[in-house]
């Protein structure tokens, strides 16, 4: 009897693990779609969750998939692991990588104008819907003029250039050189690479109905708060305030833990560090009174501060 019931036991455990292995392999999977609907098409590169606070689920997600042909031809596809075909039933894959395959002939037609035209550092990618131009180098005020001038040169002889928003981004050339002339496919932005915005240091964009003008835009690049100089930046002025706030206003002040930034519209390269200041002492600010703003005038290009002013509140 005992024999007996230690072979059922035993048949017991085989099929639950036959059902749990079933079960696993069966489980629904975006790349498992894909070579069920396109056999040998598409290839998932990244994925990660997209509904964790909006729909409080860790099995809505998105994934970066590449054409297997082409991996340069890059999608973002968002799906639902719960829904019958994971929600993407009524998705049209093909008109989605038609659009991305066109996206990557526009962005190889630019980089060939660009290396014709003596640019051959520069790279291109499509951002967010934009013509996304990398310049991969330090820049100070007259080579980022001089980089507007051959910019708009590059794009007169591109007139496909029309139907696109065009930015340009400097980035620090730190870990980047690998990078320059090169096409930036989709995933040189997202998934693991997110990072890479955090070497943006400046950056501007032109909306696709607005021809580009190199003049229009001398002194209107803005900096990239996400870069970590930024943080840098702010502790210098943040200790220029208080240095400041130690010799000029009586009695002493507290700075409150906040602070506003603004680069200035008419010299872009200037920039405002506000700081909000308190007359009660660190330990009494429960409830905080503002009785006033330290504002600091910083020169990005130069890394100084330039001026300091208080204005009291009413």
């Amino acid at each position: 009897m005992g024999f007996l019931l230690k072979l059922v036991v035993i048949g017991l455990l085989v099929l639950l693990f036959v059902f749990c292995s079933r079960k696993k392999k069966d489980a629904p999977s975006l790349q498992g779609w894909l070579d069920e609907k396109y056999p040998g098409r598409f290839q998932v590169l990244y994925t990660e969750s997209d509904g964790l606070f909006t729909k409080l689920s860790f099995k809505v997600k998105k994934s970066i998939v590449a054409e297997k042909a082409n991996p340069m031809v890059q999608a973002l596809l968002p799906y639902d692991l719960r829904q019958p075909d994971l929600n993407l039933a009524d998705v049209n894959i093909d008109t989605i990588y038609s659009r991305a395959e066109k996206d990557w002939k526009d962005v190889e037609a630019f980089l060939s104008i660009l290396k014709n035209k003596g640019l051959s550092d520069w790279s291109v990618g499509i951002r967010d819907g934009k013509l996304s131009t990398v310049i991969i180098a330090e820049a100070g005020p007259n080579q980022r003029s001089e980089y507007l001038h051959q910019f708009e040169a590059a794009l007169s002889a591109w007139p496909e250039g029309v139907q696109y928003d065009k930015e340009i981004l400097i980035m620090s050339p730190a870990g980047m050189a690998s990078y320059r002339g090169q096409d930036l496919p989709l995933q040189f932005w997202l998934g693991y690479n997110r990072e890479n915005w955090k070497q943006v240091t400046y950056s501007l964009m032109c909306p696709y109905d607005r021809p580009f003008k190199a003049g229009d835009w001398i002194g209107k690049w803005k900096f990239n708060i996400d870069n970590p100089r930024f943080s840098t930046y702010h502790e210098q002025c943040r200790k220029a305030a208080e240095e400041w706030a130690a010799q000029n206003l009586k009695p002493a002040i507290n700075l409150i833990n906040l602070v506003e930034f603004e680069q200035i519209p008419e010299a872009m390269e200037l920039s405002l560090f506000s700081f909000p200041y308190s007359w009660q002492k660190a330990d009494d600010q429960e409830t905080i009174d503002e009785a006033g703003h330290i504002v600091v005038e910083f020169d990005l290009d130069e890394q100084k501060v330039v001026r300091i002013q208080v204005f009291k509140s009413e």
